[in-house]
């Protein structure tokens, strides 16, 4: 099993030990640099993962699902949470489909779904969908790509809507 779980890769994210974290179509694993092998992470065996972001503050990898919604794995101890979306829940996640997710420059984390865009916010999911009465707001709730420009805005691109620039600040 020194191998990866699919052929399919998704995204890679590199840890603060020069780790390689490999997301794919059929699970997660990590290339160890110093040992020179693939590990399949097992609890993780057959979930279609898309995205990953590694936040070396808190030592966490987080992981975007292509239907199962986000997790968050503490290197350190191998506890994994998961976030997903509940419908009587405001503040959970809009939608558990993720396509990309981002760590802005103060370390806030940025959930790309097929359902809008989210901010990881002390324990609560704050929402930026996409509202056509609201001129706006996000032009696609189907976000693709996420990146902060050295303003501090954020540009977010969309299956459908095109390019959305966001200023957190309003």
């Amino acid at each position: 099993a020194a191998s990866l779980p699919s052929s399919f890769v998704w995204d890679i994210e590199e840890d603060p030990a020069g780790d390689l974290w490999v997301a794919t179509a059929a699970g997660l694993a990590v290339w160890q640099s110093a040992a020179d092998r693939v590990v399949r992470q097992d609890k993780l065996a057959g979930q279609s993962i898309r995205a990953l972001r590694f936040a070396a503050k808190e030592g966490a990898l987080w992981i975007g699902t292509r239907d199962a919604g986000l997790l968050r794995l503490d290197v350190a101890t191998g506890a994994l949470t998961r976030f997903a979306h509940d419908p009587s829940q405001v503040s959970s996640l809009v939608d558990d489909r993720i396509y990309v997710l981002y760590l802005d420059g103060k370390g806030r984390l940025w959930v790309g779904t097929d359902g809008g865009l989210d901010r990881w916010d002390a324990g609560a999911f704050v929402h930026f969908p996409a509202n056509p009465a609201d001129p706006s707001s996000l032009s696609d709730g189907r976000v693709r790509a996420v990146l902060e420009d050295d303003a501090g805005a954020l540009w977010v691109g969309t299956s459908g809507g095109g390019l959305n620039r966001l200023d957190p600040g309003t």
